[in-house]
């Protein structure tokens, strides 16, 4: 009996205990479903503070405490730039320049050995020439010079005092050279440094010594990195509650987050290192001048003249440098110096005028309110990318399914760059995102169709028809899938689709007509300006079909890597970019953007599909063609010139043909898709500033 009490007793403690323990976890479970909120949140806000202090002490850190360069007499682009001649023990180099700042802790001088080591010792001294005083003396050990980089003497502890404005003298000679050492240092060629002179043995040279003044350190990155780490920290706050609590419609969210990580881009990205940006400046600055009424060329060309300290700036270089972020830094809040205007130095593109009018109108108002250079570039990129968002907003909208396609593309880390910049791709993507949205909600809609809709349709067919010599023409024949049935009347239907692609045939062939002669008559190419030998010509690629095939064929076999990089995430001048591995998960994640949910009809039809690959092929044959004509010699074998953000406009064609009723989800998964693609779009900007603020 009292084994029995002791066995019942036992299982009744067992069994209260298990219960406890249910109701302990019940009431867990219940807490963390009732905070998951909060606590994701804590986690997301822990793991992005972790990643941000661990690039700050990778990279950040290191960045900010390389001397702060004031003045060069170089930049990395002078292709003209050359040795002096090899020094002996008599050669004593000269160099003059005028102080910016308040003092001088360094300064930094490129030498060339001629591929060895050479030893000995020279001499290098400062020389303050308002009161012909030596402020500093040192002695360099040549065999710790590399052959043609900058070789820096610094001297933070003993900085030197100055006056902006006072002169000074770098002077630089042997002491001792040893037998069969070979030293000298790089003059700068063409560039001018109109506020020095350079002596080689007391003789006056055209150029210029290549050299740098330092003052202080680039303590400034460090602050701004972290303003940029808080700024995205508290933005993936918001939108995680935009998405998951408030829920708010996507086109609203892609507006609001193609405007935070736009401006972000706009900054980490300088002007001018995009690729032809400058170009893009000078045209839209060309357009600006037409909306002020100033200095219209009576000849009808395309002559520019700029405010003077525009066309002077050269505080930007193409290449990504730190010293192009303390440009941006020192001046960003600039006021216009003054009204004169100069003739410029600038080449103007030949594309559609409107294409610049948001970055030309952005340019207007910069100097209406008498901004700097910097600030008015600024300016102009800010209403490039506004542009860019209000098409996008309109075009993610009007998309009868499929819209996570759209957002997956528009956020894609080369899209972003572009649309933060002056160039045309803002308006030629986002015109062809928006025409191909606005001819499937015709097709599959359920709205009245209206005149407004063909109007709108030919506005957008036409001025798309007019673009990148018209490659992306084939879209407008997308308005073939609308249905007769979606009309009252056969006739209707008739007239709607074929003034839509008439509309596009006239601006087409109208707009392009001189080119497409140019590029028919005749057996020999024009002469390419950078081979200086002829192009293909498309009377030669028709006669010759199998050579064509096979161009076509070595092209896509070798470029298919760049193509797919250069669409994705290859930035500034195709110099530095985001990881092959990244940029696959953001394939896969634009392959996940098309896979519909069960409940989700398929309206795409076989046909339909069919006749959008004949689109797609058509704009890439067109891409190809245009290149092959204007930028490959006709000895290559494969195309040159193409980079894979040409084809990005078929892009939204191109994922649709993966939407099918085999492969689904079973719901729907847009929220956590878009907030896997704000993860991606972190890691992004972290390899982007490791990239450009590595210190190697």
């Amino acid at each position: 009996m009292d084994a029995a009490k002791k066995n019942a007793a036992s299982k009744r403690i067992k069994k209260e205990k298990r219960y406890q323990e249910s109701v302990f976890f019940k009431n867990l479970e219940r807490f963390f479903k009732k905070y998951k909120h909060i606590f994701a949140l804590l986690c997301m806000i822990g793991i992005m503070l972790g990643v941000s202090f661990h690039l700050f002490e990778q990279v950040v850190r290191d960045a900010s405490e390389t001397p702060a360069c004031i003045l060069s007499t170089n930049d990395a682009n002078n292709t003209s730039q050359d040795v002096i001649g090899k020094f002996d023990k008599e050669t004593i180099i000269n160099q003059n320049f005028i102080a910016t700042e308040r003092s001088i802790t360094g300064f930094s001088i490129q030498f060339a050995t001629y591929g060895a080591v050479p030893h000995g010792v020279v001499t290098a001294t400062l020389v303050n020439l308002e009161t012909n005083q030596e402020v500093y003396k040192t002695h360099i050990d040549i065999s710790e010079i590399r052959d043609n980089l900058y070789y820096d003497i610094l001297f933070y502890s003993k900085a030197i005092p100055t006056n902006p404005g006072d002169r000074f003298q770098l002077n630089l000679y042997v002491s001792n050279l040893y037998a069969n050492s070979e030293l000298t240092v790089y003059h700068t060629g063409d560039l001018d440094y109109a506020q020095g002179d350079f002596f080689i043995n007391g003789r006056r040279q055209q150029n210029d010594l290549s050299f740098k003044i330092y003052s202080g350190q680039n303590a400034f990155i460090k602050y701004l990195f972290w303003i940029l780490a808080v700024a995205i920290i508290l933005f993936f706050v918001v939108f995680y509650v935009l998405i998951f609590c408030i829920k708010i419609k996507i086109e609203r969210l892609a507006a609001i987050v193609l405007l935070f990580f736009g401006m972000i881009y706009m900054f980490v990205i300088p002007p001018k290192s995009v690729p032809d940006e400058q170009a893009h400046i000078d045209t839209a600055y060309y357009y600006s001048n037409l909306m002020m009424f100033q200095n219209y060329p009576e000849d009808n060309s395309k002559r520019l003249t700029q405010r003077k300290e525009d066309a002077e700036f050269l505080g930007l270089q193409p290449q990504i440098t730190i010293e192009n972020y303390r440009t941006l830094y020192k001046h960003f809040f600039e006021m216009q110096q003054s009204d004169e205007m100069v003739q410029a130095n600038a080449k103007v593109v030949n594309a559609p005028f409107f294409l610049y009018i948001p970055s030309a109108l952005g340019i207007t108002i910069g100097r209406l309110l008498h901004l700097g250079t910097i600030p008015m570039y600024y300016l102009g990129r800010l209403f490039n990318l506004l542009s860019y968002i209000v098409l996008m907003y309109l075009a993610i909208k009007k998309m009868p399914f499929g819209k996570m396609i759209l957002f997956g593309l528009c956020v894609l880390p080369l899209m972003l760059q572009q649309s933060a910049s002056f160039s045309y791709d803002v308006l030629l993507n986002s015109l062809a995102f928006l025409l191909i949205a606005y001819i499937l909600s015709i097709a599959y809609g359920t709205q009245e169709i209206k005149v407004l809709d063909l109007i709108i349709l030919c506005v957008l067919s036409g001025l798309l028809s007019l673009c990148k010599g018209g490659a992306y023409f084939p879209i407008a024949f997308l308005s073939l899938i609308i249905p007769i049935k979606r009309f009252p009347e056969r006739k209707n239907h008739h007239i709607f689709v074929g003034a839509a692609i008439g509309v596009s045939c006239l601006a087409f062939f109208g707009y392009h007509l001189s080119l497409l002669l140019d590029m028919s008559s005749g057996s020999e190419g024009f002469v390419i300006e950078w081979s200086q030998t002829p192009a293909y010509t498309i009377p030669y690629m028709l006669s010759h079909i199998g050579e064509t095939l096979e161009l076509f064929a070595n092209t896509f076999i070798q470029k298919k890597d760049f193509y797919l990089i250069s669409s994705i995430g290859r930035l500034g001048w195709l110099e530095f970019g985001i990881s092959n591995f990244l940029a696959l998960l953001f394939v896969l994640f634009l392959v996940l953007t098309a896979i519909k949910p069960q409940s989700e009809l398929q309206p795409i039809k076989l046909g339909v599909k069919f006749w959008m690959i004949c689109i797609i092929l058509g704009s890439v044959v067109l891409v190809e063609v245009g290149m092959a004509t204007s930028w490959t010699p006709i000895d290559y074998e494969f195309i040159e010139g193409v980079q894979g953000r040409y084809f990005i406009p078929v892009y939204p064609l191109l994922f649709l043909l993966l939407r099918n009723h085999s492969l689904t989800f079973q719901k729907n998964t847009d929220r956590t898709l878009l907030f896997s693609g704000m993860w991606l779009q972190f890691a992004a900007i972290t390899e982007i500033i490791r990239t450009l603020l590595f210190v190697g």
